[in-house]
């Protein structure tokens, strides 16, 4: 068996990808981890800089349309022809402390029937970031705890040897950037495999961005509607993406309710669309009224 695979998905953030290189050769992790990058389409120099300054990396090319679901997909299964120990998923703005990925990778030796995650805190702050869910709740662990989980968030995540021969890659069809690493530790979760964090194990996000994101955030005020509708609604990378969510809704509630919560959240989410969309109509009249 050969050394557990970091997957790194990446694109276009060359410093930022950079940078999470640097924090694992500090840590010694390059001599312990096959470290694989997926470069999905980068323009700015991405895999060139990680040649360049890291030969030992790995750096399979995407086309751009792989996003974060095809990306690990795609390291997955390149990985597993390899017949690994255990398999990580990392994301570039994530940053395992020194002995992280170590003591994540033991804890899969002594138990691949699991996944494994730190606990995760914000770089700036230190400030705990809920990493794990059980049922609707965003839970973290304290750092003297190791607490069971029905799933996680894909920042670092370490998936045991009997977990990934059983489950295979992650769905990229149904969950091309969201919601691909929930579904997948959820999934594992119901089959019968732990879910755990270990909380005296710790890694910094860099930029952890929202928990909850809002309509009008996403919406581009230089289109209309209905054309902010389709980007919204039906971009893969879209956290309001309706394909996605129809399957998340179903695999954790079942069909009926599952669409029934589904017409719920859309109702929910065109209103917020047409408020948006009425706002920025009002605001335009008024500017134009005042020039």
């Amino acid at each position: 068996m050969t050394r557990p695979v970091l997957i790194i998905p990446a694109h276009n953030r060359r410093a930022t990808t950079l940078a999470c290189l640097e924090r694992l050769a500090a840590n010694g992790d390059f001599e312990n981890f096959e470290v694989k990058v997926i470069d999905d389409g980068s323009t700015d120099g991405t895999s060139e800089e990680i040649a360049r300054r890291h030969a030992c990396v790995q750096v399979e090319r995407g086309d751009g349309s792989l996003y974060w679901g095809g990306a690990i997909a795609a390291g997955m299964l390149s990985a597993l022809r390899t017949g690994p120990r255990a398999l990580f998923w990392l994301n570039d703005d994530c940053l395992p402390r020194p002995g992280a990925l170590p003591a994540l990778a033991a804890a899969l030796v002594s138990d691949p029937r699991s996944i494994v995650v730190p606990r995760c805190v914000v770089a700036k702050t230190g400030e705990a970031w809920p990493n794990g869910f059980i049922g609707r709740r965003r839970v973290t662990a304290a750092p003297d705890q190791i607490i069971a989980l029905d799933g996680a968030s894909g920042y670092c995540a370490g998936i045991g040897r009997e977990v990934s021969s059983a489950l295979g890659v992650v769905d990229a069809g149904r969950f091309p950037h969201y919601y691909a690493d929930t579904a997948y530790t959820l999934v594992a979760s119901r089959r019968g495999f732990r879910v755990r964090m270990i909380g005296s194990v710790q890694s910094e996000l860099v930029d952890p961005g929202r928990e909850d994101h809002l309509i009008r955030e996403h919406f581009d005020t230089r289109m209309g509607p209905w054309e902010n509708a389709r980007k919204i609604f039906l971009a893969r990378k879209s956290p309001f993406r309706l394909p996605t969510m129809l399957a998340l809704m179903q695999l954790k509630h079942g069909l009926v309710k599952g669409t029934v919560a589904t017409g719920v959240k859309t109702a929910g989410w065109f209103g917020a669309l047409l408020l948006t969309a009425a706002r920025v109509a009002r605001n335009t009249r008024e500017d134009q009224a005042g020039k």
